[in-house]
């Protein structure tokens, strides 16, 4: 087990195959390939990564969790990003916005002040609850019964089988599997359910609001890289200059910042795809990151330059 007290600054935690407990962390949190996590209250943003479990307290501004197994958080006064995870997903509130693809086994948003976007296959068997106080758009896929209460109006996509209860429930059910996913959501707004189109047309604000967090996310993204690769330099050049000389360090620094590189090209390209109908713009920093990696991997550049290659990207 690794432990640490609690982080004035910022905290970037990479390649531990133990459990990792941090008190607190004053700043931003940056983690990936980490067996398993308990976290204290975090300030700033945390972006978790390749983690089996992750427990954590509160995070003072945005959380995105991607390519994990058994998530369990409680506060987020920002928004919140989940993907790909394979196990069960609880946080007890989100004070923004909730998007969650490709879910695990369950999902439980108790408390989500902003609108909710879920999509993505449901596990057969599996349940998964969503409580927003905006709009919520769900499309999935596989055997699944939706069941839903919302302030505004439901929209059900063609495929779907819609029956409207005496007390405003609607329950929707798609695929003819025996077992079924159970999604449950309450929404304060409109909810729209595997229907795309409809939510475009009638939602743009929705749409354009989901746009600028993608682009908002991919700057903390990148900036989060930065404020790693500029630790893990400062790491390496306290403990290993000495030790491997000036080609050992070089040759060190480059893997590290490659794996660096790799994790984040990854985290971009988990990101699902806009709502369809909306413009978008060319993912220019995944480009600019790959040519980054490609010449840092071809000699082309050193260590160094690559660090500061994308910390010029982050701002």
């Amino acid at each position: 087990m690794l432990a640490a007290g609690a982080v004035k600054g910022d905290a970037a935690v990479r390649s531990v195959s133990a459990t990792v407990e941090v008190a607190s962390v004053a700043g931003d949190l940056a983690a990936a390939h980490i067996e398993e996590m308990d976290i204290g209250p975090v300030g700033g943003d945390a972006s978790i990564s390749h983690v089996r479990r992750v427990s954590l307290d509160q995070v003072g501004g945005d959380l995105t969790i991607s390519r994990g197994g058994e998530i369990q958080v409680g506060a987020v006064k920002g928004d919140a990003a989940l993907s790909s995870y394979d196990g069960g997903a609880s946080l007890r509130s989100v004070g923004g916005d909730l998007k969650v693809s490709s879910p695990g086994t369950s999902l439980a948003a108790a408390q989500v002040g902003g609108d909710a976007v879920l999509r993505g296959p449901l596990t057969a068997g599996g349940k998964y609850w969503m409580t927003a106080g905006g709009d919520v758009a769900v499309r999935v896929s596989g055997d699944v019964r939706m069941q839903v209460r919302a302030g505004g109006e439901v929209t059900a996509g063609e495929e779907l089988t819609v029956e409207k209860g005496e007390d405003g429930t609607v329950v929707a059910l798609l695929g003819r599997g025996e077992t079924r996913a159970e999604l449950n959501i309450d929404a304060g707004g409109d909810v729209i359910l595997n229907s795309p189109v409809n939510w475009h047309r009638h939602h743009s604000a929705v749409v354009d609001a989901e746009l600028r967090r993608a682009m908002k996310e991919v700057r903390d993204e990148l900036r989060k890289a930065a404020v790693t690769v500029k630790m893990e330099m400062g790491r390496m050049g306290r403990e290993m200059a000495k030790e491997l000389g000036e080609e050992g360090w070089s040759k060190s620094a480059t893997i590290s910042i490659r794996s660096i590189l790799r994790d984040l090209l990854d985290s971009l390209e988990a990101k699902p795809e806009a709502t369809p109908g909306a413009a978008a713009g060319p993912p220019l920093q995944s480009e600019e990151l790959r040519r980054i990696l490609d010449m840092l991997e071809q000699g082309i550049i050193t260590a160094e330059e690559a660090a500061q290659r994308i910390g010029a990207l982050s701002h």
